[in-house]
């Protein structure tokens, strides 16, 4: 899934009228989660912003009904752990927000957990609460990351 991200932007890097100094990735929710593994992949990205990413797989689908939506091998812990970006914040190879929801306390605890995790090593890395759940939030997370990538120079 991240070589998929990883191509899309080296192709816009590629464009004439892209300045490839100024490419930033966000996401919502396994779009988030995406965001941020392909800004532990590279360091080409000048910013990360997710909305309520899952960052812990394992405990995502733990419980749910219909595991079989889950595109990988379940019975290999390694599986869940490669598209967790909790067991990797210190790879975070940008200044990186994660915006979630008041309401959307699955992905506050782990948000929360990575940034401290990351913050430990001295990375720019953030958790900021937005109002609502995790999907009424995005809008307010969008406004937000749009002024934090603007920040960024």
């Amino acid at each position: 899934e991240v070589n998929d991200v990883l191509a899309a932007s080296d192709v816009l890097r590629k464009l004439d009228y892209v300045d490839s100094s100024r490419i930033f990735i966000c996401g919502h929710s396994s779009g988030g989660t995406l965001a941020l593994l392909a800004g532990m992949a590279t360091p080409a990205f000048k910013g990360i912003a997710s909305f309520g990413g899952s960052l812990d797989q394992a405990a995502l689908v733990d419980g749910w009904e219909k595991q079989k939506l889950v595109p990988f091998d379940q019975s290999n812990p390694k599986e869940f752990e490669l598209r967790s970006p909790l067991a990797y914040a210190t790879s975070l190879k940008s200044p990186t927000r994660l915006y979630v929801g008041s309401q959307d306390f699955f992905h506050l605890a782990a948000s929360r957990k990575l940034a401290e995790v990351a913050q430990a090593k001295k990375l720019d890395v953030e958790t900021l609460t937005v109002s609502g759940n995790h999907y009424t939030s995005v809008p307010e997370a969008i406004t937000k990351s749009i002024v934090f990538f603007k920040s960024l120079k």
